[in-house]
C-alpha cells in the first residue's frame, strides 16, 4: 500500500554537501494565484494573509537545485499522531489525575489531582514529541516541479 502524504510546495534555497538542501515552505507566488492576478500578486507582512516563510532541512532524494519548486510531504499518519500527542495524552493524564483525586480524598484532592495530572501529561507530551520528532515528523521530498514563480 502507498503512503498518503500531506503535501506542500516549497523552494530550496541552499545545498550542503551532505545531501540535504535548506528548503522555504510559504513563498510568495507559490499560491499559483500570479497567473491569474498579474503583477499584482505581492503579499507583504502587513496584508491580512502574511506568514511567514517557515525554513527546514531535508533530504535531496531528487537532486534538486537552488531556486527550484519541490513538493514536500509528511506522512497523514503522523498528523494523526501529532493530535494524540498533542491533545489526547494530557487530557487522558487530566482525568485520571482528578478519578485518583477524588478517590483519595474528595473534591479539593480531585482538582489539584486533575491540575497536577494536566501538568504531567504535558510534560509526557513534550517528551513524546521530541523522542518521535525526528522520524515520524521528518518531512520528505517527493519530487521537484518545473514551476516558475512570480516576481515583481
Amino acid at each position: 500500500m502507498k503512503k498518503k502524504f500531506v503535501e506542500k510546495l516549497a523552494v530550496v534555497k541552499k545545498i550542503y554537501p551532505n545531501g540535504t538542501v535548506l528548503c522555504e515552505q510559504g513563498v510568495e507566488g507559490l499560491c499559483g494565484a500570479c497567473d491569474s492576478k498579474g503583477s499584482d500578486c505581492h503579499i507583504d507582512d502587513k496584508h491580512e494573509h502574511f506568514k511567514a516563510p517557515v525554513e527546514f532541512i531535508l533530504q535531496n532524494d531528487f537532486n534538486a537545485k537552488i531556486g527550484q519548486v519541490v513538493r514536500v510531504g509528511i506522512p497523514d499518519t503522523s498528523v494523526l499522531l501529532s493530535v494524540v500527542v498533542s491533545y489526547l495524552v494530557p487530557l487522558v493524564f487530566l482525568i485520571f489525575g482528578a478519578v485518583i483525586g477524588w478517590m483519595l480524598g474528595g473534591e479539593i484532592v480531585s482538582i489539584i489531582g486533575c491540575l497536577l495530572g494536566l501538568f504531567l501529561g504535558f510534560c509526557v507530551s513534550l517528551i513524546l514529541a521530541r523522542f518521535i520528532l525526528k522520524s515520524v515528523w521528518s518531512p520528505k521530498m517527493l519530487g521537484v516541479l518545473n514551476f516558475n514563480l512570480c516576481k515583481k
